[in-house]
């Protein structure tokens, strides 16, 4: 009989709330169970509290009794760690030598062959995470060992992922009480390069910790105390003392460990050059204000040597007085000027330097955790009571004060309700380096090569506009094209200026012609990303399927090192209200009517598991364009003709699900909600996550109310439809199918002469939830779908709202939500340790 086969079947992205119990259920099933068996790895068994699964578990195959009775120091060959078999009570669980703990259900422990302890990790194939674990799996263990870089045994492979092996540590990490800095400073080491050997010696020659990494391409992106390992473990619950001894006598080695969020960049790329997204940087990851001022990219190795900083300060700011060297030490790696912030090899070779002045007695006084102030590392003062001297001689060294401009942005950025808003208005009005490389000339000639000539940039005087035009102009005044490619006309506000022109500011999209001079957008799109999946996944569709489903098709996908060019034909926004509207059906059709397409509108892109995340009336296209400043009539024209067709574009803010998910279970965290886009109020009391499906039905029916809803009086039958798309129970709202089919139903018992109105484009500006759609509609209506109008809010519902509308820090209500949900389990906990389980070990 083989081996049984396992899968991932519970959701698994990275900020995505979670339910624990479906990971336990899949590591404690019988099939995992022999799964691992067969591949030489016995997992630990899980402590169950009745019928419910706890986060704890214990060895399956018991220590050496003589060993418990002793309460002996088990001392085992590297990679593997010391452990001993000291334990406690706990009123979570029953007592049992060994224990270990694992909340989040990514990691479950495990005996070898050798029943040595190991730690094993589930990792999303083709990630950062995988590529770095893949790297770390291939390098010699001694390299490691010498790094205090945590290794990587074996990676077993399943459909999508991997799991990783690694030696069972811990990172329960102290520096006790009575400790001397020149045993912290192995730590202290430790942090500032990832590196101290047990005999306290130092290789220069060798590139070591942070260094070692860093030279690799690798940025860590999770700095902090809690991801530094130790090679020791027991009781998961013991403050255990033996670490202590094992520290004293140097044998307590560190190890860094968990890589989530980490980047590994190709050999080729200019790591000084990288960037990555401003939000890659949020969460509790975050303990630096690098990203604090509404900055919209950052550099990972730059935020890893300042994350770094920052941890150092938390353990040992406070002992500047007694080591002067950490003042200028630790203003370097944490100062608000990232040019001159010292990487993670200069601030190695500082440390060093500074460290070999000190006396050896100066670094044998006690040290008392009691002593260490708590106050954050940009307002501590480290240069107080250091002496006049090294003052002087490091004063070059000492963090400038934090100038006004970047005071005033951060003050802004922390008081502001939409974390995204100043990020892309700086992005907006830094756009000089984008510019710069869409004009060079090697670009230019990277695009002709693959047959594509960009558009000319307008220039006034030195200055770069954010506006350009075609190379190649065309005779014709009016041009039909085929699908998918627009029709346009030549006309202009100005004879004198170019037709044709096109304006981007953000310098993410430029616009070219292909060799038929055909006119296309080409879009910069990162790597590894939602969007890039989604735009990969619609130029595998086929044209007429998109055309008939009002998505934007993509014509081609052009790579370069960790970025692609998607080509898109050029089309241009809807300019008016009456151009949504008269497509507002389509975008909502959907193949289970009697229509000739399949699965068409928001439905096919729900169905195949994509949720937009940015429905809003800009980001729907329009199949013509002509002079980008012109309010061209012929636009009207077409669409009386009905030959004007419209095309959902825009996946920045996208999420594209695995086919096996289930996407009425899939959350997001709250944060991924706040933007621009954000024209709902679903997560406006505080909410701490959402379906991003049901935040697309909620975004459309939004935008709907805000060309239609006034109509009401005249179809009555928007009253409910656009009630049932944005009430606030979310639970009770349509989804895009639903929408529809109320739609057409409805639609069909309209006569044909009630649909003949004339619509105003001056439309009443209020909002969806205020805007009383029933009002004027008869009463006949009103009675058969009142069940369909949406209830009053209730009032808990009002305050939260309130609450977090005049909250000064917006994240407190979801954290807060978050909490008391957790919290709900405290009763049966309380239970637990009155009556505590038993089973026989």
């Amino acid at each position: 009989m083989g081996s049984p086969v396992i899968k991932i079947t519970f959701p698994f992205e990275p900020g995505v709330i979670y339910d624990s119990k479906e990971r336990f259920a899949f590591w404690d099933s019988p099939n995992t169970i022999q799964w691992f068996k067969d591949r030489g790895y016995t997992l630990y068994q899980r402590i169950w509290d009745d019928s419910r699964a706890t986060h704890t578990s214990f060895p399956t195959f018991p220590p050496d009794t003589d060993l418990v009775s002793k309460n002996q120091l088990v001392e085992a060959e590297g990679p593997y760690a010391y452990y001993d078999l000291e334990t406690m009570d706990h009123y979570t669980c029953i007592k049992a030598p060994l224990r270990a703990r694992e909340p989040t259900g990514k990691v479950v422990f495990a005996q070898d062959s050798l029943k040595r302890h190991v730690t094993i990790k589930l990792v999303r194939d083709d990630t950062d995470e995988y590529r770095v674990l893949r790297y770390l799996n291939q390098q010699n263990l001694e390299i490691l060992k010498e790094n205090c870089v945590i290794p990587v045994l074996e990676l077993l492979p399943i459909e999508g992922f991997w799991f990783a092996v690694m030696p069972r540590v811990t990172n329960l990490l102290k520096m006790g009480n009575g400790d001397s800095p020149s045993q912290s400073f192995i730590f202290a080491r430790c942090c500032c390069y990832y590196t101290f050997n047990v005999e306290g010696t130092l290789n220069l020659k060798r590139v070591q910790g942070m260094s070692y990494l860093h030279d690799h391409k690798i940025a860590h992106g999770d700095i902090n105390i809690t991801n530094v390992l130790v090679n020791h473990f027991s009781d998961t619950y013991m403050a255990n003392e033996k670490r202590k001894i094992l520290r004293h006598e140097r044998s307590l080695c560190y190890a860094l460990f968990d890589f989530d969020f980490s980047v590994m960049l190709p050999p080729e790329i200019n790591k000084k050059e990288y960037r990555l997204p401003y939000d890659r940087s949020w969460g509790s990851f975050n303990i630096s204000n690098d990203t604090s001022a509404g900055e919209y990219d950052y550099d990972p190795f730059v935020f890893d040597v300042g994350a770094m900083g920052v941890t150092i300060c938390q353990l040992y700011q406070h002992l500047a007085e007694d080591l002067p060297f950490l003042a200028p030490l630790l203003d370097m790696m944490t100062t608000w000027d990232l040019e001159r912030r010292f990487t993670a090899f200069e601030a190695l070779q500082f440390f060093e330097k500074c460290l070999s002045e000190v006396s050896e007695e100066n670094l044998s006084f006690t040290v008392s955790v009691g002593t260490r102030i708590v106050q954050r590392y940009n307002k501590y003062n480290r240069w107080e009571n250091v002496p006049p001297e090294f003052a002087e001689r490091w004063k070059a060294y000492k963090a400038p004060p934090i100038p006004w401009h970047l005071k005033m942005l951060r003050f802004i950025y922390r008081h502001s309700r939409n974390d995204h808003i100043l990020p892309m208005i700086r992005e907006i009005y830094d756009n000089s380096e984008r510019f710069a490389f869409w004009d060079s000339p090697y670009t230019i000639q990277w695009f002709k090569d693959r047959g594509y000539t960009l558009y000319q940039r307008i220039w006034d005087e030195s200055e770069a506009m954010d506006t350009s035009f075609p190379v190649h102009p065309s005779e014709v005044e009016f041009v039909e094209a085929e699908y998918p490619y627009a029709c346009y006309d030549l006309d202009t506000m100005d004879c004198s200026k170019a037709p044709l022109r096109a304006r981007e500011v953000t310098g993410k999209v430029m616009f070219a012609q292909d060799f038929l001079k055909r006119h296309v957008a080409i879009k910069l799109v990162q790597d590894d990303t939602d969007e890039y999946r989604v735009l990969r996944y619609l130029s595998q569709q086929n044209l007429d399927i998109l055309k008939e489903n009002c998505i934007i098709p993509i014509l081609d996908l052009i790579p370069v090192e960790g970025f692609w060019f998607a080509v898109m034909p050029r089309q241009v926004l809807q300019t008016t209200a009456l151009e949504l509207a008269s497509q507002s059906r389509k975008l909502f059709e959907d193949g289970d009517q009697a229509s000739t397409t399949p699965d068409p509108g928001l439905s096919y892109l729900h169905d195949h598991n994509i949720a937009h995340g940015d429905i809003n009336d800009t980001n729907v296209l329009v199949n013509h364009f002509s002079d980008m400043y012109l309010l061209d009539d012929r636009r009207t024209d077409l669409r009386s003709s009905k030959s004007l067709s419209y095309a959902l574009f825009d996946f920045d803010f996208s999420t594209i699900l695995a086919p096996e998910a289930n996407k009425k279970e899939f959350r997001l965290p709250y944060r991924r909600s706040w933007g621009t886009f954000n024209v709902s109020y679903d997560t406006a009391a505080g909410e701490y996550d959402y379906n991003p499906f049901v935040f697309d039905v909620g975004a459309m029916g939004v935008s709907l109310c805000s060309w239609h809803q006034h109509l009401a009086k005249d179809l009555p039958l928007l009253a409910p439809l656009l009630d049932m798309m944005t009430t606030w129970d979310l639970d009770c709202r349509f989804t895009a199918s639903e929408a529809l089919r109320f739609f057409e139903e409805r639609l069909s018992e309209v006569p044909e002469e009630d649909l003949q109105i004339n619509v105003s484009n001056d439309i009443p500006g209020e909002y969806y939830m205020i805007c009383n759609r029933w009002e004027n509609i008869p009463p006949d209506f009103a009675e058969r779908w009142k069940a369909y109008k949406t209830p009053p809010i209730p009032w808990h519902l009002k305050t939260l709202r309130f609450i977090n509308e005049h909250s000064i820090n917006y994240n407190i209500i979801p954290q807060t939500r978050l909490f008391f949900f957790r919290l709900s389990s405290m009763p049966r906990r309380f239970y637990r340790r009155i009556c505590p389980p038993k089973i026989t070990l």
